[in-house]
């Protein structure tokens, strides 16, 4: 018998009156003649017996049409019976209009929740513009400052020249001749020293003249400014790593004496003043996936800048919510940030990570495993840091 090739489009007038009654939609069967691939509103199902013709008539497979139209579908063997039931379509509906009706709450909740996140993002913004504010007002004291210091520095200067040519016309050309600058001498510091506790620095300052201004750094941190070696190194609020220590001093002559140690930070990890930590807020009941969130302190003696975030999954592949852009970055261009900084005594908790594939899965789950890298720049040490951590579930 020649082969007939048939597409069926099985939507008579019992299976769309059932379908529409609880799931507002058409069904779209297609099955070829001894063909064993059918589909189901395009999605392709292997039968178990294919449609075949049989003295003109063609049969289909029962249980698949059936089953396909949300039909279920009994074999009696003792009887040889076959029974087909289709489900109340009352009750159907009324499940239906239930499941809506929880739908439209969790929309409500998701709007609700977004709603607030956006009033948390707006009261982030005002913070980053407040904050912006008092970088503009630092930066313009420590110019003020600056400015002062080099005005005094440039009045010393002019009191020594015109006491030098006081000194020429009454004949005391001799005094006229001290060049030497000021030789400094630390008592309590020495080259590459590692620094675990608080140290008030001691020194000394040997000139034939009097010494006049003294000023003690710490990288571009000032720790004393006056006429003799004074400062306290804290540890506890300084990044670990290498420093340098400046100490200059003038004399009445203006001749200027420096010396420049290297020294070295060493804190217990417990102890290092800015830290980072991982945690995680799942939404998947309410719809909205899981995030995890990076929080960040610290307690050192100036503001730290977060330069760049890094997140990588357990495969230890970088997490992007696109090419070359994460989701702190997405938010960074949001919010137009150029810098973020984080101040002394201020914490911080970013969201860094998403459940971008609708997993379903806890967030503690998803999550676990995963790598938050932190790069940093610290202003005293006038250098980067990085810190990680790991989400362990």
């Amino acid at each position: 018998m020649k082969k007939i090739g048939i597409s069926f489009l099985l939507s008579i007038f019992v299976f769309c009156f059932s379908l529409n009654a609880f799931a507002d939609q058409e069904i779209e069967i297609k099955m070829v003649v001894d063909n064993p691939k059918a589909s189901v509103n395009g999605k392709e199902i292997i039968l178990d017996v294919p449609p075949t013709v049989i003295k003109s008539r063609t049969l289909v497979p029962i249980r698949f049409i059936s089953e396909a139209l949300g039909a279920i579908v009994d074999w009696d063997a003792a009887t040889r019976t076959i029974t087909i039931r289709i489900p109340d379509a009352i009750n159907l509906k009324q499940k239906l209009a239930e499941v809506r009706e929880e739908l439209a709450q969790l929309k409500e909740t998701i709007l609700e929740k977004a709603k607030e996140m956006q009033e948390k993002l707006e009261a982030s913004q005002k913070e980053v513009s407040e904050l912006k504010a008092e970088i503009v007002e630092l930066k313009n004291a420590h110019a003020s400052e600056k400015k002062e210091l080099e005005d005094k520095i440039a009045s010393l200067e002019e009191m020594v020249e015109d006491l030098n040519e006081k000194l020429a016309a009454g004949g005391g050309a001799g005094l006229m001749e001290e060049t030497e600058a000021p030789v400094i001498a630390l008592t309590n510091l020495t080259e590459g020293q590692s620094i675990s506790e608080v140290l008030s620095l001691q020194g000394s300052i040997k000139d034939e003249s009097p010494v006049v201004f003294v000023r003690v750094k710490l990288g571009s941190m000032l720790l004393h400014e006056g006429n003799t070696i004074a400062g306290t190194i804290n540890p506890l609020k300084l990044i670990s790593g290498e420093y340098t220590l400046k100490v200059e001093a003038i004399d009445a002559f203006g001749n200027k004496g420096e010396l420049i140690r290297q020294i070295k930070i060493a804190n217990a990890p417990k102890d290092e003043p800015v830290k980072l930590s991982v945690k995680i807020m799942d939404m998947t009941a309410m719809g909205a996936g899981s995030f995890l969130y990076a929080s960040t302190s610290n307690q050192a003696s100036s503001y730290i800048e977060i330069l760049n975030v890094e997140i990588f999954d357990a495969k230890g592949e970088r997490f992007e919510i696109m090419p070359g852009v994460g989701l702190l970055d997405l938010m960074r261009m949001q919010m137009e940030m150029e810098h973020l900084m984080l101040h002394h005594n201020d914490k911080l908790s970013l969201p860094v990570a998403m459940d971008m594939e609708n997993s379903g899965k806890p967030a503690n789950e998803f999550f676990k495993n995963w790598k938050v890298k932190i790069t940093y720049f610290d202003p005293i040490m006038e250098k980067e840091f990085v810190l990680e951590t790991t989400f362990k579930g």
